[in-house]
């Protein structure tokens, strides 16, 4: 005849439910303990993710902006040498050649062109351009009554002469004429 321990000593299967009680509660809280520090770890994790991605976008800006800055400066040295020739080379064929090998050197210009004080095109990378009255353009009434430096971007006349979007660079040349360069 089988024999039933528990019914005999209810004590020991008391034993057994607190001990399981209290293997219980202590898996719940060893399981606690073990999602707590996980937070902490991941939410250390993420936040050292997030500082170390943060400097990294910070030094790209910088090295975007540091970048703009010299082509910038290289676009206005370009320009206020070809102002120079362009005074000083009353020739327009000299000038279309000048500008024609300044083009072939530096693949940013689309195209370059020179008009003269009434915003008629005088010289030019673009042949199609050249005779052309550019009096209207929004650059050129600006460049008129600036007395440094202009820049402009996305100009309309611009999208629509080029098919995209432009950077302008345009500077007075003495009174005697304009400089238009089209990156």
């Amino acid at each position: 005849m089988a024999h039933n321990t528990d019914a005999v000593n209810p004590a020991g299967s008391r034993d057994k439910a607190r001990s399981f009680v209290a293997l219980v509660i202590g898996l719940i809280v060893a399981t606690l303990v073990v999602a707590g520090i996980g937070l902490v770890l991941f939410r250390q994790a993420e936040s050292r993710l997030l500082d170390t991605s943060g400097k990294t976008l910070s030094l790209l800006a910088a090295d975007i902006a540091s970048n703009l800055d010299h082509t910038l400066y290289e676009r206005y040295g370009d320009i206020q040498s070809l102002a120079a020739l362009a005074v000083h080379a009353q020739d327009p064929r000299v000038v279309t050649q000048h500008l024609s090998r300044i083009k072939a050197h530096h693949p940013a210009y689309r195209t370059l062109w020179v008009t003269d004080g009434q915003g008629r095109v005088v010289a030019g990378t673009d042949s199609a351009l050249v005779g052309q009255d550019r009096s209207h353009a929004e650059w050129f009434r600006t460049a008129v009554v600036a007395t440094e430096l202009v820049t402009g971007w996305k100009v309309p006349e611009l999208i629509e002469l080029l098919g995209m979007a432009a950077i302008f660079v345009t500077t007075l040349m003495l009174n005697l004429a304009f400089l238009r360069i089209n990156p």
